[in-house]
């Protein structure tokens, strides 16, 4: 196909890209007006060593993941559960936490996410706090001069929303409907094999020779019809005043006719008796 055929399918099932877009924008707003609202909350926390010295702050940038681990160990989330008391299992909970480091910075990040918008910096902050007094506890059994401390760096952020993300899934939706409905229309396209036109027949049957073409038909509407329906009333009206002015044209000659030849066989005297 070249670009011309392209620009054509696009032309004659254009509607049918357009209507498949808009079905799935559609169907992906209102699949995100039934999600659950979720809100998130993050904290971070600061790794610090005791000294300024090179090997203990390499040794403090490699135990980020390690500790990032720990965060989430099944013995603190339950601490966190029993504090706040919330009505959840251990592994749920720890479902909906994530934690991230950042070597770099020296950054452990925690991401709570939650339903209940005021729950969720609750559960981040309780989480932190938990870890910090932990992660103390097991330093206090090493020099202090090799420690590795860790502390809040960042308090709990307001809750803010995550999900459902309504502008993002729609122009998901709207795109995805876009190349369904190109694959639908371009393969309607490639299953039709008719020939509806002249270049269709020079195109793909070049040994054949058009005749004749069949052109459109257009649909008579309902008032096109009492349209016509009047103009032949006007016409037959018309029609009929036309003969009965012939006829009476016709029989007034007639008359006169019969007057004039009553006139040449009686004469003019048997006229005037016969008026």
């Amino acid at each position: 196909m070249q670009i011309r055929d392209y620009v054509l399918v696009l032309l004659k099932r254009g509607w049918i890209i357009i209507l498949v877009a808009a079905m799935a924008a559609v169907g992906a707003f209102v699949f995100t007006r039934f999600q659950p609202t979720i809100y998130r909350s993050s904290i971070k926390l600061l790794v610090v060593p005791a000294r300024s010295d090179y090997g203990l702050t390499l040794a403090a940038g490699n135990l980020l993941r390690q500790y990032s681990v720990q965060v989430t160990a099944q013995s603190l989330v339950s601490r966190v559960i029993d504090q706040l008391r919330l009505d959840t299992s251990v592994e749920t909970l720890k479902g909906n936490i994530v934690v991230s480091s950042i070597p770099e910075d020296y950054i452990i990040q925690i991401d709570v996410y939650d339903r209940d918008m005021d729950q969720a910096p609750k559960i981040a902050n309780t989480l932190a706090a938990v870890f910090v007094e932990a992660h103390a506890l097991r330093q206090k059994e090493i020099d202090r001069r090799d420690r590795v401390e860790i502390s809040i760096y960042e308090p709990a952020s307001p809750p803010a929303k995550d999900s459902p993300k309504t502008t993002p899934t729609v122009l998901a939706g709207g795109i995805l409907g876009l190349v369904l409905g190109a694959v639908i229309a371009f393969g309607l396209e490639y299953l039709d094999d008719s020939l509806k036109t002249i270049q269709d027949v020079e195109r793909y049957a070049p040994g054949l020779t058009v005749l004749a073409t069949v052109p459109p038909i257009t649909p008579v509407t309902l008032a096109d019809r009492e349209k016509g329906a009047a103009e032949v009333k006007v016409g037959v009206a018309t029609m009929r005043q036309g003969v009965s002015r012939r006829v009476g044209s016709g029989v007034d000659q007639a008359r006169r006719g019969a007057r004039q030849a009553r006139r040449r066989l009686f004469g003019e005297s048997h006229d005037r008796e016969d008026d």
